[in-house]
């Protein structure tokens, strides 16, 4: 979904007049990246209502999973930070292949973890509650605490790498 902001500006001379006006590549740049961050938070959104929602009429909070969201938001954000400058360096096609890149990178982490790390939660009856548990553990949660900080941190270099990478 974000990929179209920079498809279809691909394809129009528009800007070039936009290179002319005052904020020039600054305003271009700024510009997709409040619109990539306000898509994503608008999905944030959405799964914070929804969650609110299922809590409420379940009656319970242990079904809350607003943790889950604000990581795969954060998660989201970091691949975000890593593909838009090579969508402005190099087209938008380029750009979803890094994306692919990474998420592929990402997937045989998990496998080989899958293979050679403790996955004794999968093996419970709940697996939900002890998936929670192990993510609550000591090790993971630092991680976790620390993954939308990276990701903002990210994303601000990100945006300063393609400031410099728009016209070349």
């Amino acid at each position: 979904l974000c990929s179209e902001f920079f498809t279809k500006d691909e394809k129009r001379p528009w800007n070039h007049f936009a290179m002319s006006l005052p904020l020039a590549v600054k305003g271009q740049v700024q510009a997709k990246y409040y619109a990539v961050l306000v898509v994503h938070l608008m999905v944030l959104f959405a799964c914070f209502v929804t969650d609110v929602v299922i809590v409420v009429v379940s009656g319970n909070a242990q079904h809350s999973a607003i943790a889950v969201g604000v990581i795969m938001f954060s998660f989201r954000m970091l691949v975000m930070a890593f593909e838009i400058p090579f969508m402005f360096r190099f087209g938008a096609q380029q750009g979803m292949n890094v994306e692919g890149a990474f998420l592929t990178l990402f997937f045989i982490v998990l496998i080989i973890y899958g293979l050679f790390g403790d996955i004794s939660f999968f093996l419970q009856e709940n697996v939900w509650k002890a998936f929670m548990e192990w993510l609550m553990s000591g090790n993971a949660i630092w991680v976790i605490a620390l993954l939308p900080y990276v990701a903002a941190v990210a994303y601000y270099v990100s945006y300063r790498i393609s400031l410099k990478l728009y016209r070349k």
